[in-house]
């Protein structure tokens, strides 16, 4: 059995914890906003957006010639969110001492975007270098990839403004 679908279980936890530690954090320190639901909103965000997102990815793979097998591409969209879960995990505990120490929610709300986007910047670098590893010289992985990336960092910006604002 390849790595990349081993442990579904572990990886998922690690994905929803990381959003969840990073809502948790602004919401524990913004008076007004979102607060606590923050800590639920954030993991559905982050696993909405790849779960709206990740079918053009393989559709478009699948047209250039270097789509995996979807039980593959899978298991790398499962470590990715892992992998960006565990740096938000990571980054939350400093988040929540500068959010609690800022004078403006602006800041703490920057800071929380920032921590995402970090996060999801990370995944996206290890789920590229997973999906494409073997990607002919010409390219394509590369060319589909990073229009995706940019368009799923777009919605998910969106999507996490909403949120953090209210």
């Amino acid at each position: 059995m390849s790595t990349a679908v081993a442990a579904p279980g572990k990886g998922l936890i690690w994905a929803a914890v990381g959003p969840a530690a990073v809502g948790l954090a602004l919401g524990l320190t913004r008076a007004e906003g979102p607060g606590l639901l923050a800590a639920a909103l954030l993991p559905a965000v982050v696993g909405g957006v790849l779960a709206l997102t990740s079918p053009a990815l393989y559709i478009t793979a699948a047209f250039a010639g270097v789509a995996p097998e979807p039980r593959v591409l899978f298991g790398h969209l499962h470590r990715a969110l892992r992998d960006g879960g565990l740096i938000m995990a990571g980054l939350a505990p400093g988040l929540l001492f500068l959010a609690a120490t800022t004078r403006t929610d602006g800041v703490a709300v920057f800071l929380g975007m920032a921590t995402v986007a970090l996060g999801a910047l990370v995944g996206l670098r290890l789920l590229f270098g997973r999906l494409f590893a073997g990607d002919p010289e010409d390219g394509r992985g590369l060319a589909l990839f990073v229009p995706w990336a940019l368009v799923s960092l777009g919605i998910g910006a969106f999507m996490l403004r909403a949120v953090l604002l209210g």
